[in-house]
């Protein structure tokens, strides 16, 4: 969502029209061995930070006035892995689990949600013009709808599912790995269905949305506020309630 509200601000006039997630999955993740059992303990340490993914940790570290030394990193977890550095960003679904593959175990790790700190930057939105809207509405309703059956059948039919990723990816030679399929698959279901409810909610919290808003505009990455209503345009399968 931070990346929409970028672009909205350079005079893109983009919509969110569905939010899936309404609970950032991204983290931060320290090795207890190394002495990082809270934030404060974060000072004067290096952080391996995806190149691009820098807004979410700077606040965190601003909001605790922290001096950590970034490290760009791309789609390896190595230097963490190899102790260059003491701090990784990840996200839950997806790289947390890849480095348990790599034969660390989850009671040696820390984890720090953004989400938890103040900072749930919200992902897996659903964009579109605002024209596409206004002309289109129709079009809207039917894609949300279209894929919020597939995710129910997906969270449903989870061994189906696998099977079909793993038949693509070998069609393509991408490599994959069934147990960390398993793993990111069953993870997004408990980001989109959250314990307790029973269903998908496409719905996205005016606080969420404007809590993102104020960070960014504290951290001078937006010029103007775009209001809430202007910003996010729903189009909601029949009979969904907030």
């Amino acid at each position: 969502m931070a990346n929409a509200i970028e672009i909205r601000d350079k005079g893109v006039e983009i919509v969110d029209i569905a939010q899936f997630s309404s609970r950032s999955s991204l983290m931060l993740i320290t090795r207890k061995s190394s002495g990082i059992s809270k934030i404060g303990d974060m000072n004067g340490k290096r952080a391996g930070i995806w190149l691009g993914y820098e807004m979410q940790p700077q606040a965190l570290f601003n909001k605790y006035h922290l001096n950590v030394k970034f490290v760009s990193i791309g789609s390896t977890n190595n230097l963490f892995l190899r102790g260059a550095v003491d701090i990784l960003n990840a996200n839950w679904y997806d790289e947390y689990h890849s480095v348990l593959n790599n034969g660390i175990n989850e009671d040696e790790l820390n984890k720090f949600f953004f989400a938890d700190y103040g900072l749930n930057f919200l992902e897996d939105g659903m964009y579109c013009l605002a024209e596409t809207v206004r002309k289109d509405p129709e079009l809207c309703r039917e894609f949300i709808n279209a894929t919020l059956e597939s995710w129910t059948y997906a969270f449903n039919h989870q061994e189906e599912t696998i099977d079909v990723i793993e038949k693509y990816a070998r069609k393509h030679n991408q490599p994959v790995n069934q147990a960390h399929q398993q793993w990111m698959l069953s993870h997004y279901r408990t980001m989109y269905i959250p314990a307790g409810k029973k269903a998908i909610n496409t719905w996205l919290q005016q606080k969420d949305y404007e809590n993102i808003q104020h960070i960014m505009m504290e951290s001078h990455l937006i010029t103007h506020v775009t209001p809430y209503r202007e910003f996010y345009q729903p189009y909601n399968k029949p009979g969904q309630t907030r």
